[in-house]
C-alpha cells in the first residue's frame, strides 16, 4: 500500500496499481548508459 498526500487530504493507492519508470535525460535527450570494461558508454535515443 501507497500512501500520499495531496494538501490535507491522504489518499492510499494499492502497490500493484503503480508502475515506476526510470529514464536518464542528457542534454534534454533521453540516453541508455552501459558500462564496458571500465568505460562509460552513453547512447542517445
Amino acid at each position: 500500500m501507497i500512501r500520499t498526500r495531496v494538501g490535507p487530504d491522504t489518499f492510499k493507492v494499492p502497490a500493484d496499481a503503480v508502475a515506476i519508470e526510470r529514464e536518464i535525460v542528457l542534454g534534454g535527450r533521453a540516453v541508455d548508459v552501459l558500462e564496458v570494461d571500465g568505460a562509460t558508454v552513453v547512447i542517445t535515443r
